[in-house]
């Protein structure tokens, strides 16, 4: 088979594949079942929950509320047995081959792409891998990320331990995570992950939990959170850091959002007394030594920049460099929470390329 026809075969074989697990799977929200709630401020500052056992029709949630769902807290305890697929996290009701709605964060989010369900071949699959446990706390998503790993993964294990979760309760994770260098680097570093079991779930291993299944999410911006994930850490002596370092955050040439200019752009700031730095290239360790001891950021949008929390409590300045019409607000958001000063600059929309280009005069206001 030649190469045009390995790929003709594959990506038919993908569409069929899709179609059939979107064919299979039901999203619901089961109201049948047991379940408990727990919602705190959502992105409005309203607080918006249900009672137990109440929920509105999904397809009759106006936009509004779709939108503020994705930045609600919550915890959910399911209790009859549920399948934890190895894909996306869904919890499975094998009863009638349903997926519980609340099991996967996105499920419901008007800004994000179709539903990924799980994979129906591999779940028939009679000889599949089932790993059972009594209870379990699953906490699958957003491990892939740099900015949600920090904001929004590890939000959901302060939220089990602020909603006293029993510790001795199994927390169930992706095995892939694992291998993520900067996943690697934190279990080494902070204590936060070992305070509860893990399961590493292998992506060809189906978890069975027969009592308990906690589900949490926490897209909140919580400084709680964060304040946290910093105590948490082995060595908390970069918190005491009243450095003065002037940072530049270049991004990766190859990279969406990135300077076409970027050579004249950071020479212009070496010439100002800023160290131009990669923070893909840097470890962990080496991230927070740096950002910990900077009172000056000035970087392109993008999940480097979530660095900034190892600064807490001391003075930053924060520009955040954006093409226009492209300018997303975690990090203004963020800065506001932790009290830094915040400034952002536009360069041209972006080309077709997904660049964009940074005149020099942008930059003369903000060193």
């Amino acid at each position: 088979m030649n190469i045009f026809k390995k790929v003709k075969f594959l990506f038919q074989y993908r569409l069929l594949q899709n179609g059939l697990d979107k064919k299979y799977w039901a999203v619901a929200n089961l109201p049948g079942e047991k379940f408990r709630q727990y919602h705190q401020l959502n992105a409005e500052g309203e607080i918006h929950s249900l009672k137990e056992n109440e929920f509105k029709d999904d397809k009759q949630l106006s936009f509004y509320l779709y939108f503020t769902e994705c930045f609600t807290r919550y915890l959910y305890v399911y209790e009859e047995p549920a399948l934890i697929e190895p894909d996306f996290g869904w919890l499975i009701n094998e009863k009638n081959k349903t997926l519980f709605s609340r099991s996967f964060p996105y499920a419901f989010d008007p800004f994000n792409s179709p539903n990924p369900y799980p994979k129906t071949l591999k779940y028939i699959n009679p000889n599949k891998k089932i790993l059972r446990v009594d209870e379990a706390i699953s906490i699958r998503y957003s491990w892939h990320n740099y900015y949600h790993f920090f904001i929004d993964t590890l939000a959901q294990f302060y939220l089990a331990d602020y909603l006293d979760i029993p510790k001795h309760i199994p927390v169930v994770i992706p095995a892939q995570a694992k291998d993520l260098h900067y996943v690697k680097s934190f279990i080494n570093l902070n204590k936060q992950l070992s305070v509860r079991p893990i399961i590493w779930q292998e992506s060809d291993e189906f978890v069975l939990v027969k009592n308990k299944t906690y589900l949490l999410k926490d897209f909140s911006l919580s400084i709680d959170s964060i304040k946290h994930t910093l105590n948490s850490f082995l060595d908390c002596s970069f918190q005491k850091d009243r450095g003065e370092r002037k940072i530049y955050l270049k991004r990766d040439s190859a990279k969406r959002r990135s300077i076409t200019n970027h050579s004249e752009v950071e020479h212009f700031f070496l010439s100002k007394g800023y160290e131009v730095i990669d923070s893909e290239k840097m470890t962990l360790e080496d991230q927070i030594k740096t950002f910990s001891s900077a009172s000056k950021i000035i970087g392109l949008h993008g999940a480097g920049l979530t660095n900034i929390i190892f600064r807490n409590g001391r003075r930053l300045e924060l520009t955040e460099i954006f093409p226009e019409g492209d300018e997303p607000k975690f990090y203004e958001i963020l800065s506001s929470l932790l009290g830094f000063m915040y400034n952002k600059i536009l360069g041209s929309p972006l080309n077709s390329n997904g660049q964009f280009t940074l005149p020099l005069t942008q930059l003369s206001n903000c060193v």
